[in-house]
């Protein structure tokens, strides 16, 4: 088997393999490659190129021959050999990381995937293989080819902003290819459309050092199956059909009305292919930004990132963070995962203002890891389940207040000046069906599965009435029930007359009917719910309208209550947090976070919970009192 000589880390030495000059070459997927191999320094600035594909199964059992040595490889590596021998000359060096890298060399891989940054940025070419062609995704390539390039000249690329829509405003580009793309003779076929679906649904898109290889390509091409396109091509075509898609241009047209309706629009978001657009612009994206990736969750289509190796979350996308030098990270896989993650996360909390401890969300796949750190690998995959509170910022509990300079060294015990304001008394408890009281984590969707539910929504609602009840002392109380239940969306600004009036009509699950709304509150309705372009005409039904309203007002708790439960405190007070909270729970006011965070006594220190809404608490309220001022210790 082939034995590995050493190279130097302190010259930036990388190896790099090209296919030998065998007779008859290397034919077919079966036949057995003869690789040459060589040492560079990257400071020689060398010219090569760069292999990207999915490890898939790693096991080692493809044979090939490396400077005459027997050499075995896994499957989809053997398999991409062979796209690169067909599309690519002789003598071209490349990088790739599995034969590359000696991967039973701890040491070297780590320090080799630490400049892996520096590979990619400097390849001439990333070639991005998403191994054989299926359903359909040949012919949907040949089309691609078709208005892939009409597509890159019109500058749809250009219309993507960091994790928005493209604006299409006064873009006539864009308005002039829509027909070509609409009426595109592939994109009328049925299962050219399910092959985009598969297509934008491939386990490449999620491999965290996938989004790290695609996003540093300077240029690139995609190989699959025996198609061979440029990415900016691919990517163009990928953003023509989405924008055909989403736009209006499409809905004006009865015969497109539903084209793509299938397809969800989450999942032309590509994280990789977004981020390379972002890099090439210099547009800057931190870790956490990178860690994040949308505060949406997955919606099941495809994971944001994903990786064998957990670890690898991080280092991956380290490589095309712009903050990695600020946070002082580098790959080490001497470290077990949850010292990784909990590194990463106190680099964050001490040099990025936008880090939030509510991103910590339960539960956790991730054994090991203090309460406050995020399971990293559990939001790659499903993106934050839980939004935080305060997503919207209508929240200032804090405000003014900052704590004091953060450690910048990790410590599995975190420090946070701040004050006590209540104790948790009682917590809703929502019965589902089929679930064990053991499992604390199965109930999540209770509440919310309550609420959306015709069926037990008022059963619901009058149990909600019930619990709160102690608390109901006065007619206002209701208004701050609802409030606590709207939670994060409803800022101060939105709560109109008209609004608590009719919130609390729906809530009560009273009949609204036309005769018994005024015509401010009609307003507000058609202002909130009604589509502009839509006038109401005459006869159009007002009374499905109101009745869609107060669905809709009530649906909007549901959408708050994920994951969350009503409490109650010792003090009176209502208010909506984690539902996992229980009696003895502390509500806490920590200087930097603007709203109440939940902790649970554990010993003479503290396990994180989550965040909360408390009324009277979420505007620097409790911050005018005389609080005393107290230290958190946070395991």
């Amino acid at each position: 088997m082939y034995c590995y000589a050493s190279i130097e880390r302190a010259s930036r030495e990388i190896r790099l393999v090209r296919f030998a000059t065998v007779p008859d070459g290397f034919v077919g997927r079966r036949s057995c490659p003869e690789l040459d191999m060589t040492t560079v320094s990257l400071d020689e600035q060398p010219s090569y190129h760069a292999l990207s594909y999915l490890w898939g199964d790693p096991t080692p059992k493809f044979p090939i021959v490396v400077d005459g040595e027997d050499f075995e490889v896994a499957e989809n590596l053997h398999f991409a050999l062979g796209q690169l021998r067909r599309v690519t000359s002789s003598g071209k060096w490349f990088w790739i990381d599995a034969i590359c890298i000696n991967q039973n060399d701890v040491a070297e891989k780590s320090w080799q995937v630490g400049q892996m940054r520096d590979i990619f940025k400097a390849a001439e070419h990333v070639y991005i293989s998403l191994a054989d062609s299926e359903d359909g995704s040949q012919q949907l390539l040949e089309g691609f080819q078709s208005f892939g390039h009409e597509a890159l000249k019109a500058g749809v690329l250009e219309l993507w902003t960091t994790h928005h829509d493209p604006n299409l405003n006064n873009h006539q580009p864009t308005h002039e290819l829509f027909p070509k793309v609409l009426d595109s003779i592939q994109l009328q076929n049925t299962q050219n459309i399910d092959a985009i679906r598969s297509l934008l649904v491939r386990s490449n898109w999620s491999r965290a050092w996938i989004n790290q290889e695609i996003a540093l390509a300077g240029s690139g091409h995609i190989l699959c199956g025996e198609q061979f396109l440029d990415l900016d091509m691919f990517h163009a075509a990928l953003t023509a059909i989405y924008l055909a898609k989403t736009s209006p241009f499409a809905r004006r047209l009865p015969q497109w009305d539903d084209f793509g309706s299938d397809i969800s629009n989450n999942a032309f978001h590509i994280p990789s292919l977004l981020s390379r657009q972002r890099h090439l612009r210099g547009q800057p994206a931190n870790l956490l930004e990178l860690l994040l990736s949308d505060k949406r969750g997955s919606m099941g289509e495809r994971p944001f990132y994903m990786a064998s190796d957990p670890r690898d979350i991080i280092f991956a996308l380290l490589g095309f963070a712009t903050d990695t030098d600020i946070l002082g990270l580098r790959p080490d896989y001497s470290k077990p995962v949850e010292v990784i993650y909990a590194e990463a996360t106190t680099a964050m909390m001490a040099r990025d203002s936008a880090y939030e401890l509510e991103y910590c969300s339960f539960p956790k796949d991730t054994p090991g890891l203090p309460s406050w750190v995020p399971d990293w690998q559990r939001i790659g995959r499903l993106g934050i389940e839980v939004p935080p509170l305060n997503y919207r910022n209508h929240f200032f509990a804090s405000r003014g207040r900052t704590q004091p300079l953060p450690a910048e060294t990790y410590s599995s015990t975190l420090k946070k000046r701040g004050i006590h304001v209540d104790t948790v008394d009682r917590v809703l408890m929502i019965k589902e069906t089929g679930i064990s009281e053991q499992d604390t984590h199965a109930g999540r969707m209770a509440l919310q599965n309550a609420l959306r539910s015709k069926a037990s929504r008022t059963e619901c609602l009058r149990s909600i009435v019930v619990f709160d009840n102690p608390c109901l002392k006065s007619p206002s109380s209701e208004s701050i029930l609802r409030r606590a239940m709207l939670a994060g969306l409803m800022g101060n600004e939105t709560r109109t007359p008209e609004f608590e009036s009719l919130s609390l009509r729906a809530f009560r699950q009273e009949a609204m009917t036309p005769s018994t709304i005024d015509e401010s509150q009609l307003e507000w309705i058609l202002r909130n719910s009604y589509p502009s372009t839509r006038p109401l005409g005459e006869g159009y039904d007002l009374q499905l309208l109101l009745d869609e309203v107060c669905d809709v007002l009530v649906l909007d708790a549901a959408a708050m209550a994920r994951g969350r439960t009503l409490f109650a405190t010792i003090q009176g007070t209502v208010g909506m947090g984690p539902h996992t909270m229980r009696s003895g729970d502390v509500l806490t006011i920590l200087f930097g976070t603007q709203v109440p965070i939940v902790l649970r006594p554990a010993g003479n220190a503290y396990t994180y919970v989550g965040d909360a809404y408390l009324d009277g608490a979420m505007d620097v309220e409790c911050l005018a009192e005389s609080y005393e001022e107290l230290t958190f210790y946070i395991i």
